[in-house]
């Protein structure tokens, strides 16, 4: 591979030498740690654009960068930074038995075959001191997307690392302490109940891993290392986070059918209450109804009954003006003597020839003396006759007893008249006159 081309691919997919000199300061704490002894010689194995060199430098250590490109080596004397082109393995096997107290490799493990990675790893060991350190960066294949696609962005990586390889190969080489800090990528999210923000994290946290291996245990404080990246896989605690998520979701939605449940009870309910006011208020228009039925059939009969009285109304002034007619005919009046007659006839068998007589002449007096009312001069002349016969009075008083002058008013009559007024007119008149003669 042309050494320009890489070169290019580094600035490219790698990022900028600001990006990868800021994340590089997460290793100041172990740094720190290592400064409290006075040797400070390192070796930057795979050294690159020399950002790892540049910060070493200007915390005073004693660096050498050790690359087989020849553009990066280039990159790196001409910022003032001592590198040389050089294969690793064979410059660690030139360096002396414990002279150096720190061994970094930045992204070289996944370009290594893997049996020269060991006899790098026992070279180290070999060279470092009791109180070196040997660090070694790599791709985290725990990381999905790493693992299944940005890994092979770099054409000459060889292969995946897992961290759990690397670590035992340090322990197997003898460095007593050999710890996995997972480091690089997002930021764990702060609200728990954030999936999509989890869901991010999970794929793009701990791009990379670093193997801090310690040749004596304890050179590097707990606390220190616990400040570079995460001893631990984020995959179980997300996994935990979307159980938790899942089972909150789940109450979340049993309370929301439940709640939905409660309303559409409630909304059931009053649909049943509104279902009953109407067939209530059916029920009351039935009833109306059948009542304004009622009330037009009682109309009705009503109306025949007036039918039926207006029709006998009509046969009946129908009648009358037959009667009226008759009795204004000239053979009516031709046969009320035969009629009068037949009256006579009817009474006589019935109660005698004394009664019929007396009977016949009461009624003929009555009608004289109807006829006479009736006429105000007959009844001036009346009256006047009656005071000057005292015993055809007295004989009108007997015939006629004061209970059957139904029509005649008793004190109005001077003496009293034994003669029956039928006339409501003619009575009127004959008051009239009794008054003037008093």
């Amino acid at each position: 591979m042309q050494n320009q081309f890489y070169l290019q691919l580094e600035n490219h997919f790698r990022g900028s030498e600001q990006q990868i000199t800021e994340r590089l300061q997460q290793y100041v704490p172990l740094l720190e740690e290592l400064e409290k002894n006075p040797n400070r010689a390192a070796i930057d194995i795979g050294c690159g654009r020399g950002e790892w060199l540049g910060l070493l430098g200007k915390r005073q250590w004693q660096a050498v960068g050790i690359d087989l490109n020849a553009a990066m080596v280039e990159s790196c004397q001409k910022q003032g930074l001592k590198a040389q082109e050089q294969d690793a393995l064979s410059y660690l096997a030139s360096l002396p038995d414990q002279s150096q107290s720190l061994i970094t490799g930045f992204h070289i493990a996944e370009h290594i075959p893997f049996d020269s990675l060991l006899e790098i790893i026992q070279q180290a060991y070999r060279v470092l001191l009791p109180q070196g350190v040997l660090v070694l960066e790599t791709p985290n294949p725990e990381n999905l997307q790493v693992g299944a696609h940005t890994f092979y962005m770099d054409p000459s990586h060889r292969h995946p690392l897992p961290p759990q390889l690397l670590q035992f190969s340090a322990q197997e080489h003898g460095f007593l302490q050999a710890d996995i800090r997972r480091l690089n990528g997002a930021n764990r999210p702060a609200n728990k109940m954030a999936f999509g923000d989890h869901l991010q994290w999970f794929l793009e946290a701990n791009l990379d891993y670093a193997l801090v291996a310690q040749k004596k245990s304890g050179v590097i404080a707990i606390a220190q290392l616990e400040k570079i990246g995460e001893s631990e896989s984020h995959y179980p605690e997300f996994f935990e986070l979307a159980r938790g998520y899942v089972e909150e979701t789940h109450q979340r939605m049993e309370q929301s059918a439940q709640k939905q449940a409660g309303i559409n009870e409630h909304q059931q309910q009053q649909m049943e209450h509104q279902q009953q006011q109407m067939e209530h208020q059916q029920q009351q228009m039935e009833h109306q109804q059948q009542q304004m039925e009622h009330q037009q059939q009682q109309m009705e009969h009503q109306q025949q009954q007036m039918e039926h009285q207006q029709q006998k109304m009509l046969t009946i002034q129908q009648n009358q003006t037959e009667l009226d007619a008759m009795k204004n005919s000239r053979s009516w009046r031709i046969t009320k003597p035969l009629r009068q007659l037949n009256l006579v006839l009817r009474y006589y068998k019935q109660f005698g020839l004394k009664n019929t007589i007396t009977h016949s002449y009461s009624r003929l007096l009555n009608k004289l003396g109807a006829r006479i009312l009736m006429n105000p001069k007959y009844t001036q002349r009346a009256l006047k006759i009656l005071k000057y016969t005292p015993r055809l009075n007295a004989y009108l008083r007997n015939r006629f007893p004061a209970a059957k002058r139904k029509q005649v008013d008793q004190q109005a009559l001077t003496p009293d008249l034994p003669i029956v007024i039928a006339s409501p007119r003619a009575l009127k008149i004959w008051q009239d006159l009794v008054k003037d003669t008093a």
